[in-house]
């Protein structure tokens, strides 16, 4: 991560031409952040807030999280 947006524009420009020369396809599904600046960004099922300084599951994740822990696999009233 940069300070600026410019800043993580141009490492984006450095992970490009190395893994070009690596020989490594970049999935474009995948790019976030390049056109437009993030402040929460989703990564290995995990969902990072870079204003908040938080480090989050997802609400989905949460939500299959609750119905796998419950004896009668519906969520209860204590739901997250």
């Amino acid at each position: 991560m940069g300070k600026t947006h410019a800043d993580v524009v141009g490492a984006f420009a450095v992970m490009d031409e190395l893994g070009a020369e690596l020989g490594l396809e970049w999935k474009a599904s995948k790019d976030r952040g390049r056109d437009v600046p993030l402040q929460q960004l989703e990564f290995l099922g995990m969902l990072f807030d870079t204003v908040a300084l938080e480090m989050r599951i997802p609400h989905s994740k949460r939500q299959r999280y609750v119905l796998g822990t419950t004896p009668s696999g519906q969520a209860g009233a204590g739901a997250l």
